[in-house]
């Protein structure tokens, strides 16, 4: 699908199976998921707002780049087991910004004022989380003993000329 809109459907604004790919749509206000893929699926340049459950949830080995997730009330994006998951901007859902199981590579993100900014789920398979921003909550990570993250870097203050010797921290920024 390309370029499409759904709003206002009493189940999901997009439904898609196995290798589904969605580009520059827009889902808002819709009774289930905005946008809902199946396994191995791409979903890209989107807009979901305002749905009932999440604003984007793919299927195992799925890849979710470049969207813009706002105000969904059951989390921002869902990633199945070995997913990835970058440069998506998610804001203000009522759930996790970006909730991801077991084997996912989380990169890129730029998470606000979600119930809890990125979390972490899989006791067999590690993910990895890095280069992510969280702003906004007391818990802008929620990790697992299995998932491996970035150096978690705490602040308010970064200042205007600050380096930092790991390349793959996370920045957990509270205003």
């Amino acid at each position: 699908l390309q370029d499409c809109t759904s709003v206002g459907n009493t189940n999901s604004g997009f439904e898609g199976g196995m290798m589904t790919m969605i580009f520059n749509c827009s889902a808002s206000d819709n009774g289930g998921n905005g946008i809902e893929v199946g396994l191995y699926a791409l979903a890209s340049g989107n807009i979901a707002n305002d749905n009932q459950l999440y604003g984007i949830t793919v299927g195992t080995g799925s890849r979710v780049e470049r969207n813009l997730v706002v105000n969904n009330f059951g989390g921002g994006i869902h990633a199945a087991v070995e997913s990835r998951v970058q440069e998506n901007q998610v804001l203000h859902n009522t759930g996790p910004g970006i909730y991801a199981r077991a084997s996912a590579r989380i990169d890129g993100n730029h998470v606000v004022g979600n119930s809890a900014g990125l979390q972490s789920e899989g006791v067999d398979k590690a993910s990895l989380f890095v280069g992510n921003t969280a702003v906004g909550k007391t818990t802008n990570f929620v990790t697992t003993a299995y998932a491996n993250f970035g150096q978690i870097v705490a602040t308010n203050d970064l200042g205007t000329n600050f380096s930092l010797p790991n390349p793959w921290a996370n920045f957990d920024l509270q205003p």
